[in-house]
């Protein structure tokens, strides 16, 4: 996140000069920032090893441990 606003102010900085920047310059500083960026993994990507219905298992089975505790 910080390389990209360091991004961000560098690619604006190049721009600065212009009494305000048009639409295009503003998409292209947005763009520039974009590309160098790095990649963050989707949802789907980081849990590709447990799938939906264990996922929601091992919720369901927390909240009940929590409910039993709660009961006695």
């Amino acid at each position: 996140m910080e390389r990209a606003k360091e991004n961000l102010r560098i690619v604006k900085s190049q721009i600065s000069g212009k009494r305000r920047p048009s639409l295009l310059d503003e998409i292209q500083v947005a763009k520039e920032v974009i590309l160098k960026s790095e990649r963050m993994p989707t949802d789907d990507e980081e849990d590709d090893d447990v799938d939906e219905e264990q996922e929601y298992r091992g919720i369901w089975r927390v909240s009940r441990q929590e409910l039993d505790t709660k009961a006695t």
